[in-house]
């Protein structure tokens, strides 16, 4: 062969494709699944589990029941459930759950007890490869609260952030301080608080000398103090809201003070507390009624 002439190289031929996961399986298979296998389906192995993280405001917290759909190798339609409960308010369950080798289909999340509670329980469905502290996430699936009158499934249930849209109104009912004491309020760790009105009675000792309240947002600065002060022997019973006009009443030994609240923001670790000018060692706070919109923190 002369010099310069091109060698005929024939390539080698390219390694055939590997199988999608619906090739795993066979004709009959596939006929006996139906119509779920257009539903554009997961696929799933030894080493993925289903995450499920649930936490709710709930003082008795309620069980979540996870239900999935899959096919495994063989074929076989298969339908699976556990059920999710919290040990406390405001603390994140987390379970780590193996799924077998086949297709995932549909997961849902539904409370199992049919009274509809006021306090938020938000549910987090994920696809995770690995378990623990070192898996790694594959989808989150479904992903917003949960109650008695709205399950959530995937498809169909949009993913959503636990702090999006409006919270959970909750109306609270405080701790009473002892005499002479002024009043603090924590939220719970793992919440965002919104306040939307504030109520609490001060009765005042029969010491001589004026008492002014305040109510603040403890690390906020944001302070409303009443114009009105509060005399030895007299009760004043004490309102803050939003939306609410400065408002003075005096009937009697009862005074009512209403007053704005300093905006709207909302409150992550921190309090609510009052402070009191002139409050004597006799004085004494009633128990607080509060109201505040909730929202659950908890991440993707």
């Amino acid at each position: 062969m002369a010099n310069g002439d091109d060698v005929g190289i024939t390539p080698p031929p390219e390694p055939p494709p590997s199988p999608s996961p619906l090739e795993i399986l066979t004709p009959e298979q596939l006929a006996a699944i139906g119509r779920i296998i257009t539903r554009s389906p997961f696929y799933i192995d030894e080493a993925t589990f289903l995450r499920v993280r649930v936490t709710t405001g709930a003082a008795s917290p309620p069980t979540v029941r996870i239900g999935w759909r899959s096919v495994d190798l063989a074929g076989r339609s298969l339908v699976s459930s556990i059920d999710v409960r919290p040990t406390t308010a405001y603390v994140t369950t987390t379970v780590d759950t193996p799924l077998g080798s086949g297709l995932l289909f549909n997961v849902s999340a539904q409370l199992t007890a049919a009274a509809y509670q006021a306090a938020a329980t938000f549910c987090i469905v994920q696809l995770v490869n690995g378990r623990g502290a070192t898996a790694t996430t594959v989808a989150t699936l479904v992903s917003n609260c949960v109650n008695a009158l709205q399950p959530i499934a995937w498809p169909g249930s949009p993913v959503v952030r636990s702090t999006e849209g409006r919270g959970v109104v909750l109306a609270k009912i405080g701790t009473a301080p002892a005499a002479g004491v002024e009043i603090l309020e924590f939220q719970p760790a793992g919440t965002i608080w919104r306040l939307d009105s504030f109520e609490v009675d001060l009765v005042c000792s029969a010491d001589v000398g004026v008492r002014v309240p305040a109510l603040r947002i403890i690390n906020a600065g944001n302070e409303v103090v009443p114009s009105i002060a509060l005399t030895a022997s007299q009760t004043g019973r004490l309102t803050w809201g939003n939306h609410l006009l400065e408002f003075n009443a005096n009937p009697g030994p009862r005074i009512y003070l209403q007053y704005p609240l300093a905006g709207e923001a909302r409150m992550f670790q921190t309090g609510i507390q009052t402070q009191t000018i002139g409050l004597f060692p006799l004085d004494q706070y009633s128990p607080p009624i509060y109201t505040v919109e909730e929202w659950l923190t908890l991440s993707f």
